[in-house]
């Protein structure tokens, strides 16, 4: 595990088929891989995450997002039909 410090950022390329995409940072500007199932609800793109940093336990240069918590969704998500 590296810098769990808490970021905040912004959810891009979400696949909703797949259930994943990426959250870019707004602390450090850098895009790390984001799956659903370490978030506490769905999300779509332009959705405002905080999450932590942490490393793959087998490939110790992967980082990804982890413990995402959702802080605000955008205003077009709350009439959609899924």
């Amino acid at each position: 595990m590296i810098n769990q410090k808490r970021h905040i950022g912004i959810v891009s390329r979400w696949n909703r088929d797949k259930q994943y995409g990426f959250v870019n940072s707004m602390n450090n500007g850098v895009s790390y891989f984001l799956h659903r199932s370490k978030l506490d609800q769905d999300v779509c793109n332009g959705t405002v995450v905080e999450f932590e940093i942490w490393n793959d336990k087998e490939d110790k240069d992967k980082v990804f997002a982890a413990k995402a918590i959702v802080v605000e969704m955008p205003e077009r998500y709350e009439n959609r039909k899924y």
